[in-house]
């Protein structure tokens, strides 16, 4: 027999067929592909869920700024996101303004910013960052009051309209009254304030308002006290 060189085997055994592949190999492949498909499409319906979502979402809020607007609460925003993609919603007011003009006398409310927003698995709460310097004045007049502090946050629980409870917290907090040619009177200055309040019974616009009110109302005045004792805030 004669000798084969081995470029020849090489050859030879390139051109012998290859056996299939077991069925147990192409089930696993099958198995695989499935799962991918399978992550591919609930990948697909949860974006489009959560864009349906914030549609919805700017959609709300246009419908309550109106409401508010109709009732004499008139709220804007320079420029209005929506984020928090894939795992919640958060809304971003920057340049927020509020004029309240149902009051007597009517005024104007400014801040840098507002956001809010909730997560996919904790859906009635409500956080929010508010972002100052914030401004008070009445309607087409100069700054009376101006607020800053270094971080301030809000927490809504329950499910709106009718919330649990709520709860803020502001570090560094800062009050001035501004008098004219913009000389700023330092009223009060707290390294920490914080405002609780919970619906006992009853309606928010009631039992929540006067129990948040009225906390927050002695926090400032026992500030006020300790750093002002001409009791500038009676």
């Amino acid at each position: 027999m004669a000798a084969e060189s081995p470029l020849s085997m090489m050859r030879q055994q390139a051109k012998r067929p290859r056996a299939p592949p077991s069925g147990r190999a192409r089930r696993r492949l099958w198995r695989i592909l499935a799962a991918v498909a399978i992550i591919i499409v609930l990948a697909i319906a949860w974006g489009w869920l959560w864009y349906y979502a914030a549609a919805v979402t700017d959609r709300t809020l246009a419908g309550w700024v109106e409401r508010e607007a109709a009732a004499g609460r008139i709220y804007s925003c320079g420029i209005q996101s929506i984020g928090g993609f894939p795992l919640g919603m958060k809304v971003r007011c920057a340049d927020a303004a509020a004029e309240i003009k149902n009051s007597v006398p009517p005024y104007a409310v400014k801040a840098r910013s507002v956001t809010f927003g909730a997560e996919v698995y904790r859906p009635t709460r409500l956080t929010g960052d508010i972002v100052g310097p914030l401004a008070v004045a009445e309607l087409g007049q100069s700054p009376s009051f101006v607020a800053d502090w270094t971080r301030a946050r809000v927490s809504v629980r329950g499910v709106p309209p009718d919330p649990e409870g709520l709860s803020a917290t502001v570090d560094g907090l800062r009050l001035d009254r501004v008098a004219g040619d913009n000389n700023a009177e330092a009223l009060f200055n707290a390294k920490r304030a914080e405002l609780q309040g919970r619906i006992g019974g009853g309606s928010p616009r009631t039992s929540l308002s006067c129990a948040a009110f009225n906390k927050f109302r002695s926090t400032i005045s026992s500030v006020s006290d300790s750093t002002n004792p001409a009791g500038i805030l009676r």
